[in-house]
């Protein structure tokens, strides 16, 4: 019969897709791949504000040790005039080592200084700058997450529509098949299953070609999200992280260079 055979056709198109099969996954090591994004992150900027809190303590040692400098200078220091100073070497060479260090407590000064304002100052604020930049990013990549997960649950849900129409064809075909078999049955209820039968196919007919459509837009969508809109939102955080370590770098030749 023709009419059964609309039938088969939509029940062996009754199938999961290989790729609807694979949706929950995608959704999944998409959520991973944020959390991972997330976690990668937020390390990278607590770690340069760890070392950031290391150049503070590492000035304020600087700055206490240049006091605790000039306060041992002043404690030794000469209280009298230099004409009236014995003037034994050894007294000479201990007042030249007293002009030595009150010299170096001057640039432990400077060193904390130029680590204040060219070090510290500097790691704080690109600290800030990375903090906006990654809520930015991870705001937009999680934007397009929505929109592919709005676009896969439109997908599902015309799926769903589509099986459950090729089950109500497959009732009414049988009703059918019954009707027609039956010779009790008469020809109005024949007629009628009949008609309720084709209504029933013309509307699986028309949730497959609704499933169709929404599983090719998924396909693109999915194409344009894992080819397109993430690795674009990746790489640029890729740029980020390149250049906050050239920055570390810097920050820590910098340092080297404050040496005494």
């Amino acid at each position: 019969m023709a009419v059964a055979n609309v039938v088969q056709e939509h029940s062996s198109q009754n199938q999961e897709p290989a790729l609807g099969r694979a949706d929950g996954a995608i959704l999944g090591a998409l959520k991973d791949q944020f959390e991972n994004l997330d976690k990668h992150t937020q390390w990278g900027i607590d770690f340069l504000e760890r070392y950031a809190k290391f150049v503070k303590e590492r000035l304020e040692i600087e700055q206490n040790y240049a006091k605790q400098l000039r306060n041992l200078v002043k404690k030794y220091c000469p209280k009298r005039a230099k004409d009236e100073e014995p003037r034994f070497t050894s007294c000479l060479s201990f007042y030249s080592i007293l002009n030595e260090l009150n010299d170096y407590a001057g640039q432990r000064e400077v060193v904390a200084e130029e680590m204040g304002h060219k070090v510290y100052g500097e790691l704080m604020r690109y600290s800030q700058d990375l903090k906006a930049e990654r809520k930015h990013h991870l705001q937009e990549g999680r934007k397009a997450q929505q929109c592919f997960e709005q676009c896969w649950k439109h997908m599902d849900n015309s799926k769903k529509k589509f099986e459950r129409e090729c089950k109500e064809a497959e009732k009414s075909q049988l009703s059918y098949d019954r009707l027609d078999n039956d010779i009790n049955a008469t020809k109005s209820e024949v007629e009628k299953a009949k008609s309720q039968f084709y209504l029933r196919t013309h509307m699986a007919d028309e949730s497959k070609n609704e499933y169709a459509a929404q599983l090719q837009n998924f396909n693109a969508e999915q194409w344009k999200h894992f080819h397109t809109v993430i690795p674009h939102i990746f790489k640029m955080d890729r740029k980020k992280e390149r250049k906050k370590e050239r920055k570390k770098e810097n920050k820590r030749t910098l340092c080297s260079n404050t040496k005494g």
